[in-house]
């Protein structure tokens, strides 16, 4: 009953700190040695306090070897110590050698094991090197792809100018990977939840846009499922016809404006004659990250959600 109630509370645990499973593991491990290591010391201390054999015991070789005024007493305490250190040197396949056995039945028993904690040490070993090979999947795919990168550069011989400026902009990149990560955590929420998140991603950016400020939390779902991020590099120009630009990080001009964190562009793709539609270009000043939203994405809206309503006129002067 006490386990369950433990098991029970861990979990409550994990949902209320957010605790790692990897991390969680590792600590379970670690815990599985301890225990083993305690387990076997009591087994090989009570050897030598067992008064039914009255041959020499593994403590006593060791005071008759090693003794003098600073070798520890014949308490359970001290010869607890000894038996722990000669539980981990063994479980770690390290032998000093320092503490052996000296009657058939410590033999016996040293065999038996040894052989059991040199396959938990292997199993635990094994354990440990699968989780911290995966403990941050994220980072070594990004590694794996600036491998990759510079495979591919060495192998079409490219100028250093131009890898510098390559690894620069992947460095900029790292973040696509993790949005699509996001994209796929976000799904497997319930829609209340995916509302509940999705505004608190998007709130910001969300209610400068007119079209949307106002519009159901079913629509903004829809319309942060189908952000994509564009990273570009310093000077680059920023121009897709009909698509809304949010930026991520980074800095670019537009119109004379510097646009930073938060701030939009494109809201206009709603109009379809293209003469009412700003023309001008960002550009980016820094590597540039942007969310996109284009009007084919938007337009889905009418379809998925034609019971929603009409979003409020923009203004006066306006035409769509």
């Amino acid at each position: 009953a006490r386990l369950v109630r433990f098991v029970q509370l861990f979990e409550r645990w994990q949902t209320s700190f957010g605790i790692s499973y990897a991390k969680t593991t590792l600590l379970k491990l670690m815990a599985t040695l301890v225990l083993c290591c305690h387990w076997l010391a009591c087994l090989w201390g009570h050897l030598a306090f067992n008064k039914a054999l009255h041959e020499t015991n593994w403590l006593q070789a060791l005071r008759t070897a090693k003794g003098g005024p600073d070798f520890p007493e014949d308490d359970h305490v001290s010869t607890y110590s000894l038996a722990m250190y000669w539980a981990i040197i063994t479980i770690t396949s390290i032998g000093y050698g320092d503490i052996t056995p000296q009657t058939m039945l410590e033999y016996h028993v040293s065999t038996v094991c040894a052989t059991l904690m040199a396959s938990i040490w292997a199993y635990v070993i094994g354990a440990i090197c699968g989780i911290v090979s995966t403990l941050d999947q994220h980072e070594a795919s990004w590694k794996r792809t600036m491998d990759d990168l510079n495979w591919f550069m060495e192998d079409k011989d490219m100028p250093p100018s131009m890898r510098t400026r390559l690894r620069r902009y992947f460095h900029e990149a790292k973040e696509m990977k993790k949005q699509n990560v996001e994209k796929e955590v976000i799904t497997q929420m319930s829609p209340l939840l995916q509302g509940e998140v999705s505004m608190f991603m998007h709130q910001r950016w969300i209610s400068k846009v007119w079209y949307l400020r106002d519009m159901n939390r079913e629509i903004i779902v829809w319309a942060a499922r189908n952000l994509t991020l564009a990273v570009f590099a310093p000077g680059e120009e920023v121009l897709d016809e009909r698509t809304l630009f949010i930026v991520q990080r980074g800095v670019c001009s537009f119109k004379g404006r510097i646009l930073v964190s938060g701030d939009i562009w494109g809201e206009d793709m709603l109009l379809s004659n293209p003469f009412l539609r700003e023309q001008s270009k960002a550009r980016a000043m820094s590597h540039l990250a942007v969310l996109t939203l284009t009007i084919v994405d938007l337009l889905d809206v009418v379809i998925c959600f034609a019971e929603a309503p009409p979003p409020p006129p923009p203004g006066r002067g306006a035409t769509a």
